[in-house]
């Protein structure tokens, strides 16, 4: 009995053993590239570094972590160049889409590469700024001017990783700005409450982010239009009660039905988007709010792409051609099927194989008179 066991466990270990030794699989991921090149249009790097987290990747200049982290801080890369005796140091950040990218470098444009140089000038030198696709690069021309720095940005913009799929798609709710007045150096567009507080906002730290807001500010004149997208019309018409509770809003005569007000503010809501001014004139905020329309888009994705109405037409009528087409040969088919039985069964039965001289009908001779048992006629 013992000796039983003992040869069934051994038994029951056996298919375990291959599987014991089999080797795992390794799987080969390759390191990503390098998000600054060692050389472009004629610069060559000296120094490179770079770097994993957004701590290390804070800008001096006051940007913290938080508000990188919050963008979708992906990487970050420094680095120093050499042409002649020109110097060009970059600091360039990757984010996780092209909206972290246009929330830390907005601009008017939304267009890719988004180029600016000499925006403002440094005392070491000419600024120099590139948005493409999920990066964004910043950099100071030092020592001799460059010759072609807006050249030498294109050549670089063509380096960097291009991203796909929704990770390209940049936001559309700065296109709401209306253009009318509009101070295009002054677009802030946030996804988090650290952006928000930065651009000194009256919404900082009363919005709710984890309902998928989207921010966008914009300066008109003395005052600001800020706009805050949500997912769905009903969202935006609970903001708007919001609002009005937190900056005192109530319905004015001189303002158009729909519009909020007190004496510094205005709000109003459109869609999915609710807007606000700030020190700004009555008049001015009804112009922005008349400028201001939200349209549906329904994306509708075909596999066989556009088609046309003539396509569609003569796709229909092609269907129709076929469709009596096979309904003739199907009848054609079962004509020859039940026709040829029937003339085969007729020749078994020792017929011929039409029937058009068959007299197999019944008849009464009606045309003389009755007929005698004695065979006399009438």
């Amino acid at each position: 009995m013992r000796r039983s066991l003992i040869l069934l466990l051994l038994l029951s270990a056996v298919p375990m053993l291959p599987a014991q030794q089999k080797p795992a699989s390794a799987t080969i991921q390759l390191p990503p590239k390098p998000l600054l090149p060692q050389s472009f249009a004629g610069w060559t790097a000296t120094q490179l570094q770079a770097v994993a987290t957004p701590a290390e990747a804070a800008d001096p200049d006051g940007e913290t972590s938080a508000h990188l982290q919050e963008l979708g801080f992906r990487r970050a890369a420094f680095a120093t160049y050499q042409q002649g005796s020109s110097t060009f140091k970059l600091a360039a950040y990757q984010f996780t889409d092209a909206t972290g990218a246009y929330s830390y470098f907005p601009g008017h444009e939304i267009s890719s590469p988004l180029i600016e140089i000499g925006n403002r000038e440094t005392r070491a030198g000419v600024s120099a700024s590139l948005r493409q696709g999920d990066t964004v690069i910043a950099g100071v021309f030092y020592g001799a001017p460059p010759r072609h720095p807006r050249e030498d940005m294109s050549a670089l913009a063509k380096m960097l990783p291009i991203p796909t799929g929704s990770g390209a798609h940049l936001p559309t709710l700065p296109e709401y700005l209306p253009k009318t007045g509009l101070d295009t150096t002054s677009i802030l567009y946030a996804i988090g409450p650290v952006g928000v507080a930065h651009a000194q906002s009256p919404l900082a730290g009363k919005l709710d982010f984890n309902t998928g807001a989207e921010v966008v500010i914009g300066r008109y004149g003395s005052g600001t239009l800020t706009l805050v997208e949500y997912p769905t019309p009903q969202m935006a018409a609970a903001q708007l009660k919001t609002f009005a509770t937190q900056f005192n809003l109530q319905p004015q005569k001189s303002l158009p039905n729909g519009l909020l007000s007190n004496a510094q503010n205005v709000a109003w809501r459109t869609g999915p988007i609710v807007a606000l001014t700030d020190s700004m004139p009555q008049a001015e905020a009804i112009k922005l709010a008349r400028a201001i329309h939200y349209e549906a888009e329904i994306t509708l994705n075909k596999p066989q792409g556009y088609v046309s109405e003539a396509w569609r037409a003569a796709h229909l009528y092609l269907g129709i051609a076929a469709l009596a087409g096979i309904l003739c040969a199907a009848s054609v088919i079962l004509g020859l099927f039940f026709g040829g039985a029937r003339a085969i069964i007729r020749v078994l039965r020792g017929k011929s194989a039409s029937a058009v001289e068959d007299t197999e009908f019944i008849s009464l001779n009606l045309t003389h008179g009755p007929v005698h048992p004695d065979g006399r006629q009438d």
